[in-house]
């Protein structure tokens, strides 16, 4: 999805207007791919009409993500009552301000992202060795460092369960723009029958899953 308004974004950029046919607008494939991807349920905002009202004036600059939508949104669905709708605001400008207002939330929302799945790794990998101790065991030998053992016997740097699950999560809504179910199920068991997601391709510690 990102990926379609990045290729709408540097259309934009390089001056294109697009051509009119007995009077309707003959959109590059760009744009379609755009627009495409405005109708998905990660982007569309069905309710855009009443919280358009409340968006129209504001900076582009300015907007928050879901504003974002909702304009983008509302200059879709606008083609559908008038004819170049899409086209007016790519001639004022107005589009491109939005498409590089999304791309900027969005690179700056992804490295918080990966940030915070880093994070979830390494904090995995501490404590895949001290599951299953007791608070004395931890006390009398506490881990202070990324090692070794446990109840499974892994290597240093091993995460469990929770951070494989978590990527199959990432991953699917990253690829598909939101919540696909069936996806994040096909990867569930990828995860669960091929050990995908997993540091070292090898499922464990799952109980009666």
């Amino acid at each position: 999805m990102r990926e379609a308004f990045q290729r709408c974004y540097a259309l934009l950029r390089s001056g294109y207007t697009p051509k009119w046919n007995e009077g309707y607008p003959e959109y590059d494939s760009r744009i379609r791919a755009f627009v495409e991807a405005v109708h998905s349920d990660a982007i569309c905002d069905y309710d855009y009409m009443e919280h358009y009202e409340r968006i129209r004036e504001k900076a582009l600059n300015k907007l928050t993500y879901r504003e974002v939508c909702t304009f983008l949104t509302f200059i879709v669905r606008g083609e559908r009552f008038c004819s170049g709708h899409i086209a007016n605001h790519i001639q004022d400008g107005v589009l491109a301000g939005l498409l590089e207002r999304y791309l900027e939330l969005t690179a700056t929302g992804r490295g918080v992202i990966a940030s915070g799945i880093f994070g979830t790794a390494v904090a995995d990998a501490v404590g895949v060795p001290a599951e299953f101790k007791s608070r004395e065991e931890l006390r009398a030998r506490p881990i202070t460092d990324i090692i070794g053992g446990g109840a499974h016997q892994q290597v240093a740097g091993t995460w469990s369960d929770d951070t494989s699950m978590a990527l199959c999560l990432a991953f699917s809504l990253a690829e598909k723009g939101g919540i696909d179910v069936d996806d994040i199920m096909k990867r569930f068991c990828d995860w669960y029958e091929n050990g995908a997601y997993s540091p070292h391709g090898e499922c464990f510690d799952i109980g009666m899953t």
